[in-house]
């Protein structure tokens, strides 16, 4: 097992770096970052020369790329701002590089983009461990009850509901859970779920009121990832109750709760394992149209503000610790699965 960790961990060493060539690629084709300076009178043309040398933007490309990986902290920039062909101003880098987690300045927020990201990001755990943990439970709990139910009209229920269910995109799941919680029920004198942000501007900020703005979102996250997560559970639990050692078990007398919940459940939540997996990534990064739809101010809410600012640093930052986040947790995907089943050997 240790050697195959070592061998995944070297793996995704230059898969890390061809993401990384990629999106320093996206921000330089993306423009200028300080062209948004020419529209204010009251940057000379002297300081936006500055600026230039101070991010390093009229560089070499490769050396902007070793710039913008590692640093450039002491490198000096000599400039002849008075173009009278002597360098009359030198700049020192003071950049630390995204290997020590300097993604640069946010245009939008005026702030480092690791704080930026550090505003953001924990309103998006919140939100997305509480929908995954919904998603687990219910899928598990769905799956279970189809499985020992199969052909019944139950099962044919559930089946049907989770093919209606999984065929919707996001956003028209969304806008049917605020037609019915908020509006319908408002219009019924029920109460009704609020549909924008994490608390009530006139609210006093508490538990109650979080949970309250919590649940359509959440919903909007997980019902999609119950109806397939539950198909995956269903199948698996069929094929595992049908198995050999299942029989067995019956046949010794063993109660039928311990045969499903204790010889059964484990095989059949495998397929859970590598459905986290691809999922944890994109809890980071956030669910970008959930988020947008409801005001939530988290990751995906922020990704859509900074494209339509044009703020290319933020969005560099949200690429990449999407994708190097995608390779991390492939990697403890498959530890896990290894270590579940024991089955699996890696050479």
């Amino acid at each position: 097992m240790g050697k195959y960790i070592i061998q995944r961990a070297l793996q995704a060493i230059p898969l890390v770096l061809i993401v990384t060539v990629l999106v320093f690629s996206l921000m330089k084709i993306s423009g200028d970052p300080l062209a948004y300076l020419a529209q204010d009178p009251r940057v000379t043309e002297r300081d936006r020369l500055v600026l230039r040398a101070k991010y390093g933007l009229d560089d070499p490309l490769v050396l902007q790329f070793v710039h913008w990986v590692f640093g450039d902290e002491g490198y000096v920039r000599s400039l002849d701002t008075d173009q009278n062909g002597e360098p009359d101003t030198t700049v020192v880098g003071e950049r630390r590089g995204i290997i020590r987690g300097d993604f640069g300045d946010s245009i939008r927020f005026r702030k480092p983009v690791t704080d930026v990201i550090g505003q953001f990001l924990p309103n998006t755990l919140l939100l997305g461990t509480t929908a995954l943990t919904v998603t687990i439970i219910m899928a598990l709990v769905i799956g279970i009850f189809a499985a020992l139910r199969q052909y019944t009209l139950a099962d044919n229920i559930i089946t049907t509901g989770a093919f209606i269910t999984y065929s919707m995109p996001s956003f028209l799941l969304a806008l049917v859970l605020v037609q019915i919680f908020s509006i319908q029920f408002r219009r019924w004198g029920l109460p009704s779920l609020p549909v924008s942000g994490m608390y009530d501007p006139r609210g006093d900020n508490s538990v109650d009121e979080l949970i309250r703005h919590m649940i359509l979102p959440v919903l909007t996250l997980s019902l999609i990832n119950i109806a397939g997560w539950s198909r995956y559970i269903r199948s698996t639990m069929l094929e595992v109750i049908s198995s050999d050692y299942i029989r067995t078990a019956r046949s010794k007398g063993i109660s039928e709760r311990r045969v499903i919940f204790l010889h059964g459940l484990k095989n059949a939540s495998l397929p859970l394992v590598t459905l986290i997996g691809l999922n944890l990534p994109f809890i980071l990064s956030g669910a970008v149209i959930t988020e947008t739809i409801f005001s939530w101010p988290g990751m995906g809410y922020m990704y859509i503000n900074a494209l339509e600012q044009f703020d290319a640093q933020l969005v560099v930052a949200f690429v990449l610790m999407l994708a190097v986040a995608v390779v991390v947790f492939q990697l403890l995907t498959d530890v896990v699965y290894a270590w579940l089943d024991p089955r699996i050997r890696y050479d």
